[in-house]
């Protein structure tokens, strides 16, 4: 099994819709239709990717690039959690600049979606 048809099969084992696609010769793996748990964007429904790595489940990439509309937050950084800026997914994406590598390293305890939900928790 390849690491993107791993990263899907584990995504869709913890309940989501999932796309596998390949933007500029990377694979990723989006997430449709995903509902922010908590944080200020509780409830919002938005289109996560998550750009495989070669090495998955050992490695995972760094963050996730998010599609809403209108964007959740400004392009830019604010100095306290993480940078927003373009996405190769395209124009309507943002890549959110947030490590999150360091937590899935640790004994992968918390599932992909917990990690997520983190990150949005701290938007």
């Amino acid at each position: 099994m390849t690491a993107q048809a791993q990263l899907e099969a584990d995504l869709r084992a913890q309940g989501h819709t999932t796309e596998a696609i390949n933007v500029g010769g990377l694979p990723f793996v989006l997430l449709r239709g995903f509902t922010v748990q908590s944080g200020r964007f509780a409830g919002q429904v938005v289109d996560l990717g998550l750009q495989v790595m070669l090495n998955y489940p050992s490695e995972l990439a760094p963050s996730i690039h998010v599609q809403a509309q209108p964007f959740l937050r400004p392009f830019g950084g604010d100095g306290s959690t993480f940078n927003v800026i373009a996405s190769p997914l395209g124009p309507n994406w943002q890549y959110w600049s947030f490590n999150f590598t360091t937590i899935w390293q640790q004994g992968r305890g918390p599932s992909l979606t917990a990690i997520i939900n983190g990150v949005m928790e701290r938007a």
